[in-house]
């Protein structure tokens, strides 16, 4: 072992795929961001890690086609970085990034104000609660690792073209308002 770290060892386990990065990071005491930075620089090649027989939660969970669909392209995208663990903060993500496209899809149709049967007006409910949505929205992706800066915080380096990003929620409300399916 020279310096600070194994890296024969590291490396090793990086290839074979059998561990993710969080049991890597905590083996070899190894930042999970540095790792990952090491392993580009070297150019290690990693194997899939074969992924468990068991069904996931999202198999079993209660969601529209828009959320099942916002999951899969989460997923595919973020590859072996999400876990089945990942499920449980996941999965409420989608329902709400649903819920968030059939809100904003109302208060385009409805307008922000709206007039009560006197004819006075008043601030649509609606909107109010797109704006809870999209606080949760963000939240959960900034939890799960979706946004630039998180991945930047984790020492991955953000998508080379926006239309990659996974979080393009607020850019591309409109275009799949009207694709609603739920």
């Amino acid at each position: 072992m020279s310096g600070r770290y194994d890296w024969e060892a590291i490396k090793r386990d990086y290839e074979e795929g059998k561990l993710t990065f969080a049991q890597m990071s905590e083996r070899y005491h190894i930042d999970m961001g540095y790792l990952h930075r090491q392993a580009k620089k070297k150019g290690w090649n990693r194997k899939t890690v074969k992924k468990s027989r068991a069904p996931r939660l999202i198999d079993n969970a209660f969601i529209s086609k828009i959320a099942r669909d916002k999951y899969r392209e989460i997923t595919e995208k973020m590859g072996d970085a999400l876990t089945e663990l990942d499920d449980i903060a996941l999965i409420p993500l989608c329902n709400q990034y649903a819920r968030m496209l059939e809100l904003e899809l109302t208060v385009m149709t409805e307008g922000v104000t709206i007039l009560s049967s006197k004819g006075v007006p008043y601030n649509n409910p609606n909107y109010n609660a797109l704006l809870s949505t999209v606080k949760v929205v963000s939240a959960l992706s900034k939890e799960l690792g979706l946004t630039v800066t998180s991945r930047k915080r984790a020492g991955i380096s953000p998508a080379a073209s926006k239309s990659d990003d996974l979080l393009d929620v607020v850019n591309g409300i409109s275009d799949e308002a009207g694709e609603l399916d739920i």
